[in-house]
């Protein structure tokens, strides 16, 4: 469903909602997509490609507030969740504090907040699964003591409307990317508290696109220092 369509969803939920009996009704609409994927042992251990969608309803009867949820956008669907979620407010104990804000509080952000990138919807799974490798690769080459706990790359698009019955209906379309690895190291045999044991650590970064993201050598190297610096740590003794 694209951003118009959401909206006209959008509008249509509060207008039932107001219709059926409720006093005020505020709908939010969630449309995602998410394409992750994870390498372990120079093998793609996981790729994942899922989409969700939401409907939430908060409204009100008489001062006494319920909100309903639901993952089925059908007209039908969405009315008897209305209708379930008025029957479930007349029950619900009365909040004189409850109430819409004012309509002068009601706007949009006068400049672009720069939260999205036409660059995630434009990446393949394939170029996904290569980076993921990749940085696995860079992780152990840097030291031949890691052991790669797996590597990950993700991109997620989402869209989010909101309406409500003062007439407010507006949405907006954000983006993730996020690329990192989680390494081990076996403590060497020596005589101490942590013989046998496995130190790990891990380091990632988020932004809005693929190209605002830290380099796969940066990552793997801050990964393995992570992991290398706790090898030798003993346990202090129990003090005040």
């Amino acid at each position: 469903m694209d951003m118009d369509g959401m909206k006209k969803l959008a509008e249509w939920a509060t207008r039932s909602a107001l219709s059926l009996g409720a006093d005020t009704a505020e709908v939010t609409l969630n449309d995602a997509r998410e394409i992750e994927v994870s390498a372990r042992k120079s093998a793609v251990e996981n790729l994942n490609d899922s989409s969700s969608s939401s409907i939430t309803i908060t409204l009100s009867v008489d001062a006494r507030k319920a909100t309903v949820t639901s993952s089925e956008l059908v007209n039908e669907s969405i009315a008897q969740l209305i209708r379930d979620g008025i029957e479930i407010a007349r029950v619900m104990g009365r909040d004189e504090f409850f109430g819409l804000p004012d309509e002068k509080e009601l706007g949009v952000a006068d400049s672009e907040l720069c939260i999205f990138s036409q660059e995630v919807t434009d990446v393949e799974a394939d170029s996904m699964i290569e980076t993921a490798l990749r940085l696995e690769k860079t992780a152990c080459d840097i030291d031949g003591r890691i052991i790669s706990d797996g590597a990950w790359v993700s991109n997620a698009v989402e869209r989010l409307v909101f309406s409500n019955s003062l007439g407010f209906c507006e949405g907006y379309s954000r983006t993730y990317s996020s690329i990192g690895i989680s390494c081990a190291a076996e403590e060497e045999s020596r005589r101490g508290e942590n013989i046998g044991k496995k130190q790990s650590s891990y380091w990632y970064s988020q932004s809005i696109s693929p190209s605002g993201l830290e380099s796969v050598e940066d990552v793997a190297g801050k990964a393995v220092h992570r992991t290398l610096r706790k090898l030798g740590a003993v346990r202090p003794r129990t003090c005040e």
